[in-house]
């Protein structure tokens, strides 16, 4: 009798596992297919800005930002940590966030968000905007 229960919990044991394993591998060739498959996604046009406040001229952003139907994606090369705000036409905050240095990418899910017009902006920690961005959710 203690060998068949034995047997049982095994058994099950390797079934969990299984279930585990196949939904962890889903999970992430979703992920990876997402972030590979870049014909999918629309640059925003991102303004740079200097210590003076005005835009930068021939310089490359070290921010990039795209945006598909469900989400904004920023490709950040920058050493040091971000707030990251994005707001509504109308001045509401809809969405804040820190960066910190270490992943490049960072997804931001606007999958329910309401249609219309809203601007990222990129900040250091001291307030000074580094990055702009208009976008269009339609």
């Amino acid at each position: 009798m203690r060998k068949c229960l034995l047997l049982i919990m095994f058994f099950s044991f390797l079934g969990y596992l299984q279930i585990y394993s196949n939904n962890n591998s889903l999970t992430n060739e979703s992920q990876s297919t997402m972030n590979i498959n870049d014909k999918d996604w629309d640059e925003i046009e991102i303004q740079g800005r200097q210590q003076s406040g005005r835009p930068k001229s021939g310089v490359v952003d070290p921010i990039k930002v795209y945006k598909n139907s469900s989400y904004l994606k920023l490709d950040i090369v920058f050493d040091t940590k971000l707030d990251i705000q994005i707001i509504k036409q109308n001045g509401a905050t809809v969405y804040s966030t820190k960066y910190v240095p270490g992943d490049p990418i960072m997804l931001i899910n606007i999958a329910g968000w309401n249609y219309g017009n809203y601007k990222i902006i990129l900040k250091d920690t001291s307030g000074l905007i580094i990055s702009t961005g208009d976008f269009k959710i339609c």
